[in-house]
């Protein structure tokens, strides 16, 4: 990701890319003195383009490593919302799901969304968190965003596959209840409005309102569920 971000395979002069590295570093705000020689050497770059390397027991090495690609991963969040997406974690190596693991440590008031898909098998190597909700998913997919003003935020949606057997795990306190629903129980809940027509909604036994109230047509919830509830 690294490498594609600064177009270091696009550049065969090792000085060049020593320079594209150490400029990012300076856009994030780390030590550059001592980030520098561990990233060089973390993509290869070879000390004859222009630095000393420095001399860690390999433990050291490694965590300090990890310490600095958190920050590169970190600060671009701070100047805009930023989706990181790590796909099939079942295949992904231990470093990278320490990684991982120590990123998501970090998320608390950031604006940096992880997204992480696995198979059904994969355990994650952390603890339950209270950013995490217990639900596993299948083919997820990407199908758009939307500004969300506080605390100057993006709203991501995605369409996923769950098996409706699955109990949810509340855990961030955010969300009161949620159950699940057929298509047939959304596009009639579709044909009724959104929760603004509460009062002209039909009502069922003992005059209580609807099951199901929908969102506005200005959100992306309503554009997820009417492009779910599209499908046959």
């Amino acid at each position: 990701m690294l490498r594609a971000r600064l177009r270091l395979t696009d550049e065969a002069d090792p000085r060049v890319r020593l320079e594209r590295v150490r400029a990012h570093l300076l856009e994030c705000r780390a030590d550059t003195e001592g980030a520098l020689p561990l990233i060089a050497q973390l993509l290869g770059i070879p000390p004859e383009a222009g630095y000393s390397p420095i001399a860690l027991h390999p433990l050291t090495q490694k965590q300090r490593t990890l310490e600095i690609l958190q920050t590169l991963l970190l600060s671009p969040a701070e100047r805009r919302p930023t989706l990181l997406m790590i796909e099939d974690a079942h295949w992904v190596d231990p470093t990278t799901l320490e990684l991982a693991g120590a990123l998501l440590e970090r998320l608390q008031g950031s604006r940096l969304l992880v997204l992480l898909s696995a198979r059904p098998t994969f355990h994650q190597p952390w603890p339950p968190r209270e950013s995490l909700i217990g639900l596993t998913v299948s083919d997820v997919r990407y199908l758009g965003s939307q500004p969300w003003p506080f605390p100057r935020s993006l709203m991501v949606g995605f369409h996923a596959v769950g098996d409706p057997e699955q109990e949810f795990a509340f855990s961030d306190g955010e969300i009161a209840e949620a159950d699940w629903f057929t298509r047939g129980e959304v596009r009639e809940a579709l044909a009724n409005g959104d929760w603004s027509s509460l009062d002209s909604a039909p009502r069922v036994r003992n005059d209580s309102p609807p099951r199901l109230l929908l969102p506005g047509s200005i959100s992306i919830a309503r554009e997820i569920i009417e492009s779910w509830a599209a499908q046959d």
